[in-house]
């Protein structure tokens, strides 16, 4: 965790009151903000600010109120740093996760004052950028704007819309984000898409061995979905950064596989919306819980029978049909951890499969129903579905290491493999 805090003279704390907004146009435009330290950028500008680390590079910052780039007020911003130095900063003006629907007109407005703005801010027009959906996923519009002392790239993304078939209506509009990124240069702030994934062979360089037999991935990126139902494409966001794909980030993917900021991903959809999502780029996804695609209502009537089976042995009551939906909130634990991880062959067998794709440099896409058994970190969000990645095993101690998108603390985490197979629903691996 990063060692210092915004509220320079003050106590502590990732949420202090603001004092009043800052203007950072001037900063940006001169290229003063890239030169300053930590210590002179927090006495300067961001005093009062509130935020949370996200790495020990990140920081997302609740701008709200707080912080301007001229006449643009975001809510959220991400602080990339270099050593003492900020590299870059994305700034999220809107998404819809956080921010709810726009209709077609109100976002395209938007999209427009933005435009506005980032020239009135840089003095200049700025350059409209050609962005292939096969790199994005998603259409995209963009622009550029490069200076002596900076650079802006501004994009935004929307599905559905009117059709040029009258005969074929197209899908129902939808708003997706529209974001800045900002750095001293246009290399700062250059992504990678999905023709920039790394070689395979490369992925095994992130394999590491401690003495205490922890055999882990280091260099998965973090991303925070904040608040917002965004577990899935979180996850898979972090996947495709580590495979160098860092463009294609949880805003594109979230339109891709039908997330909601509320609702977040069907559970018994999960599978479908990955495949939405590798027919744009060339990723395949393995389900390594079952060879084909799986009906998830086949999958609970099977693990009810399994489950009633092992409660009438230990004097318990079991699970309706009915209560199919809500299996892995009506279940016991310690049933359902004899019922599913009771023999240690069946546990084994199941570590076998994750330290495979371990061993090859590839994390495991994990969903599972939290909640159930107590983890060694609190969670910001409590029983219910949820999609996190596993990123290493110890054989010896039969235990799991996995972390999930909510930013620092929650980047290497352990727990017993038999809990983590008895509260699992599904696990996946995109390969390219």
């Amino acid at each position: 965790m990063i060692k210092w805090v915004f509220n320079i003279g003050l106590a502590a704390t990732s949420a202090m009151v603001c004092l009043a907004a800052t203007d950072l146009a001037d900063s940006i435009k001169s290229g003063e903000l890239w030169k300053m330290d930590k210590s002179e950028l927090g006495s300067k500008y961001m005093r009062g600010v509130r935020y949370s680390p996200v790495d020990d590079n990140t920081q997302r910052i609740d701008a709200r109120n707080a912080l301007t780039i001229g006449k643009i007020a975001p809510a959220e911003m991400l602080f990339k740093w270099d050593g003492e130095h900020l590299a870059s900063i994305q700034v999220i003006i809107y998404n819809k996760g956080d921010d709810g629907a726009l209709e077609q007109t109100a976002f395209e407005n938007k999209v427009k004052n933005s435009v506005a703005a980032v020239e009135e801010v840089v003095g200049a027009p700025g350059k409209a950028a050609k962005v292939s959906e096969k790199e994005t996923g998603i259409k995209t519009r963009a622009w550029d704007w490069e200076w002596e002392t900076g650079a802006i790239h501004l994009d935004s993304g929307s599905t559905g819309g009117s059709s040029k078939n009258k005969k074929k209506p197209g899908a129902p509009f939808t708003a997706e984000f529209i974001r800045l990124n900002l750095g001293p240069d246009a290399a700062a702030i250059e992504t990678g898409g999905a023709r920039d994934a790394v070689a395979h062979s490369e992925l095994k360089k992130n394999l590491r061995h401690e003495e205490n037999g922890d055999v882990w991935l280091d260099n998965v990126p973090m991303v925070d979905q904040g608040d917002k139902g965004y577990c899935v494409p979180a996850s898979i966001s972090r996947v495709f950064a580590y495979y160098g794909m860092d463009g294609v980030d949880q805003h594109a993917l979230a339109a891709i596989c039908g997330s909601s900021g509320a609702q977040g991903t069907r559970t018994d959809n999960m599978e479908e919306s990955m495949q939405q999502i590798c027919k744009k780029f060339p990723i395949r996804i393995v389900n390594l819980e079952s060879k084909k695609l799986r009906d998830y209502t086949t999958f609970i009537m099977d693990l009810i029978g399994r489950y009633n089976k092992t409660a009438k042995s230990m004097g318990k009551d079991g699970i309706s049909e009915q209560q199919g939906s809500q299996f892995f909130d009506v279940a016991d634990p310690d049933v359902l951890l004899k019922a599913r991880a009771g023999k240690s062959s069946d546990v084994s067998k199941w570590m076998g499969d994750i330290s495979k794709q371990i061993n090859s440099g590839i994390p495991v896409l994990w969903c599972v129903t939290l909640g159930i058994y107590k983890e060694s970190v609190s969670l910001p969000q409590g029983r219910g579905g949820h999609m996190r990645l596993i990123i290493g095993y110890n054989k010896a101690e039969k235990t799991i290491i996995y972390t999930d998108s909510w930013g620092s603390g929650h980047e290497r985490k352990s727990m017993p493999a038999a809990e983590a197979m008895s509260m699992t629903s599904s696990r996946y691996v995109l390969r390219r």
